[in-house]
């Protein structure tokens, strides 16, 4: 059986004020896949906001803040949509909570793409 490609992740990103999320973009293989983190999914990692002047604003602050999670996050999202013809993922509050409790509960600590291991809250 092949090894499996890698997933590794384009660093710009930028808001999609009508799906309300951080859109960045994944690359498996041939494969580009379209990644959304939710505006509620940031509000939760980054729970004081902030002085952010517009939602956009700070979705976008709170993505750049917790960008290894969202990333490893979305990474375990493609692997898991491997057999699948999808091409995106929308990365919602229970997936990032499923994610960091499945971490703390099994000790992996899969590392982000540039800045190290996940930092577990609480």
């Amino acid at each position: 059986m092949p090894e499996p490609c890698s997933v590794e992740f384009d660093r710009s990103r930028t808001y999609v004020e009508g799906a309300q999320s951080v859109l960045f973009f994944a690359r498996r293989g041939e494969r580009i896949v379209r990644c959304y983190v939710t505006d509620n999914t940031l509000a939760a990692l980054n729970a004081e906001g902030g002085n952010a002047k517009s939602c956009a604003e700070r979705s976008l602050r709170a993505f750049d803040a917790h960008a290894d999670e969202v990333y490893v996050v979305a990474r375990h999202m493609i692997e898991e949509a491997l057999g699948t013809r999808g091409n995106a993922v929308v990365i919602t509050s229970s997936d990032m909570l499923r994610h960091l409790n499945r971490a703390s509960h099994d000790g992996s600590a899969d590392t982000a793409p540039a800045r190290g291991e996940i930092k577990k809250h609480g």
